[in-house]
């Protein structure tokens, strides 16, 4: 992906990504020979994480917990994200106990007020469990106004102005700043409406609720960029079959070799390798399975670039349950694959040409149609991949097709 490509998909804008790699929120970008940065999935899961975390935990926060998932071990990324969820967890039991005592406070009637009725700012502050200075900066901010015998004289508190300290002393601990009680209070005194106390706390309700949402969407992404940030970075071994043997061979043809060649890097590609990455090195079927969902939505599915469908699809097919499925993402591969030209896959970077594909397709394909109990189907692919053969060189990946046409030969021999 390109940093435009990242920015709006997170809703930020081009400069932001870049600062957020700079600040480490994001791991180093690959660059091609000409300077520009590219991007995978494990930069775009790391800025959504981040975009979360900030309306959750506040950015600065947010940048510490996004870098700690790049580090190992993720013991301290894990420590914060704990202690992000009890704050809110804390915040909600207090805005809970401010909703009660509210109700309570406003409905208590205020009759018969007598001059021994008022308490001293002493007295007060004793019966809130706060400072002093707590009141008087009240005091100076509106909020709670006593009366005085005289200019300077002591501060007395009447049982309506009690009444205001307990309500501010509430709506503090749940949360509220002095600026917003600064426009609150008055209403009250004049009007005693209890409904702004009450209208005041649910908005501070639903803005923990969002708090709380994004807070778990963030996990989410958190989740991602540690699978990811656990895979190795290199090329997957010479062992790539899956669960049922199938070999895993044009997806890790195209997203492998093209890395070999960074003026050409291609980001969807790149983010495919990801994903066989999470499949075969860490095992991670069903990440692995999601992601390849995602990418096939924005590449535009069966519509989209030849070679994105091509790849992505024989990609899709090693994460199947069913081998009905499997064949049917094969078969979206093999289509693909006529619709491709060596021009479109050398821009691509891939280090093989268009012939170089179809071995690997029609291998997979006649495995599908063999376990399918369709033999007659099975050997002929076997025949078009056996033809074609010769289009592959010597190299690592010609040897494991050469590896899997003998196993399917073999295994239809003994059918």
């Amino acid at each position: 992906m390109r940093t435009v490509d990242v920015a709006r998909r997170a809703g930020y804008g081009v400069q932001q990504i870049r600062n957020l790699e700079r600040d480490g929120v994001l791991p180093p970008a690959a660059r091609t020979a000409t300077g520009h940065r590219v991007f995978g999935e494990r930069h775009l899961q790391s800025a959504l994480a981040y975009r979360d975390l900030a309306t959750a935990v506040g950015p600065a926060e947010a940048r510490r917990i996004v870098r700690a998932a790049h580090r190992r071990p993720a013991d301290g990324m894990l420590a914060l994200l704990d202690a992000a969820h009890a704050r809110l967890h804390t915040e909600r039991a207090d805005l809970r106990q401010a909703q009660l005592a509210a109700r309570v406070i406003t409905a208590e009637p205020i009759d018969d007020v007598r001059d021994h009725d008022a308490m001293s700012i002493s007295e007060l502050a004793a019966a809130l469990g706060v400072r002093p200075s707590t009141l008087r900066h009240w005091h100076a901010e509106g909020l709670v106004v006593p009366d005085r015998d005289r200019a300077g004289g002591p501060r007395r508190y009447t049982p309506a102005q009690v009444r205001d300290a307990r309500v501010v002393h509430q709506l503090r601990q749940a949360g509220y700043r002095v600026a917003p009680l600064r426009a609150l209070m008055p209403r009250l005194r004049s009007a005693g409406r209890s409904a702004d106390v009450t209208a005041a706390l649910a908005v501070r309700d639903a803005d923990l609720t969002a708090r709380s949402r994004a807070l778990l969407d963030a996990a989410a992404a958190l989740a991602t960029v540690l699978t990811l940030t656990a895979a190795p970075d290199h090329a997957p071994s010479v062992d790539r079959s899956g669960p049922a043997g199938r070999p895993t061979t044009i997806g890790v043809a195209a997203t492998c070799t093209f890395r070999e060649q960074p003026m050409t890097v291609d980001a969807t590609l790149a983010r495919i390798n990801d994903g066989v990455q999470l499949h075969h090195q860490r095992g991670q079927r069903d990440a692995s399975r999601d992601l390849f969902t995602r990418i096939w939505d924005e590449i535009g599915g069966q519509d989209g670039d030849p070679l994105h469908v091509c790849v992505l699809a024989h990609a899709m097919a090693d994460v199947q349950d069913d081998v009905h499925q499997e064949l049917l993402w094969d078969q979206r591969a093999l289509a693909a694959a006529d619709l491709l030209t060596d021009t479109r896959v050398a821009q691509a970077g891939v280090a093989l040409p268009v012939a170089g594909l179809y071995p690997s397709l029609h291998l997979n394909l006649g495995e599908c149609h063999r376990k399918l109990g369709d033999l007659d189907r099975a050997r002929e692919h076997l025949r078009h991949a056996q033809a074609g053969i010769d289009a592959l060189g010597d190299d690592e990946y010609a040897r494991l097709i050469r590896a899997g046409l003998d196993r399917l030969t073999q295994l239809l021999a003994s059918a």
